[in-house]
């Protein structure tokens, strides 16, 4: 049987004291001594291999520049995935914003759901161009919705709400262009671009003090001009929501 040489790999006589190729000299060894080493010499050779690499590598001048090379390319590589991921979920944020402005009962998270060009109109064409009366009633809103789902569906206080998408369908060329006729005429707006939508159906997790459960929801959100915004959300029994409110005013 022949043997390898551990510094090069080359194939030698069972009795060569040296290797014919690189001049390295080796102990021989009984058969029965060399069986019972659990390392093969191919991995011997393999690690020799390895080591001798990385020493040579590591005295390069150049060692630590590619190291560094090497870290920046990886870091780049990471950071673009994110923003690929976070650019790709874009149509998202506004519905979970939309539900995290009820659980904080903050109105001006509310707010941030839906286009400038829907705020601006409504601004002007409701709130008589007060920002003041504007935001006073968007934190009513999410007060009104907070309380429905704690004393009207009895929830309990506490909430904390979570979104669950059961199926997003994107919205096809016919639809984006439906939905720029529709939204150029409810914000008194001309030349509007929605360049992609969904059509999003899921459920809101609830849990509270008193109960926990999920309640269903149906939601539009399209780019307008570069931005994701609501345009349409469905996720409560509008009789039911009404005569909460309306048996609990002052």
């Amino acid at each position: 049987m022949s043997k390898f040489c551990t510094k090069c790999g080359a194939t030698l006589e069972d009795n060569a004291a040296f290797c014919t190729t690189c001049g390295a000299k080796f102990e021989t060894a009984p058969a029965a001594e060399a069986n019972a080493d659990n390392t093969t010499l191919l991995e011997k050779f393999k690690a020799n291999a390895n080591a001798e690499g990385i020493k040579k590598l590591q005295a390069n001048p150049n060692f630590t520049k590619y190291v560094g090379i090497g870290v920046v390319v990886i870091a780049a590589i990471i950071i673009i995935c994110i923003i690929a991921s976070v650019l790709g979920n874009g149509w998202k944020k506004p519905l979970n914003n939309y539900f995290k402005a009820i659980e904080e009962k903050d109105g001006e998270i509310l707010m941030s759901v839906y286009h400038e060009y829907d705020l601006k109109y409504e601004k002007k064409e409701v709130y008589d161009k007060s920002e003041k009366d504007m935001k006073k009633a968007y934190k009513e809103r999410v007060k009104n919705y907070y309380d429905f789902l704690d004393e009207g569906l009895e929830y309990g206080g506490d909430l904390k709400l979570s979104v669950k998408i059961d199926d997003a369908d994107e919205l096809d060329e016919d639809d984006l262009k439906d939905w720029e006729k529709e939204l150029e005429k409810s914000w008194d707006k001309k030349r509007l671009e929605v360049t992609k939508g969904y059509e999003v159906d899921g459920v809101i997790k609830v849990k509270g003090d008193d109960d926990k459960g999920e309640e269903e929801f149906e939601a539009y959100v399209v780019k307008v001009d570069g931005d994701w915004c609501l345009v349409g959300i469905e996720w409560f029994d509008s009789d039911d929501y009404y005569d909460y409110i309306y048996n609990t005013e002052d």
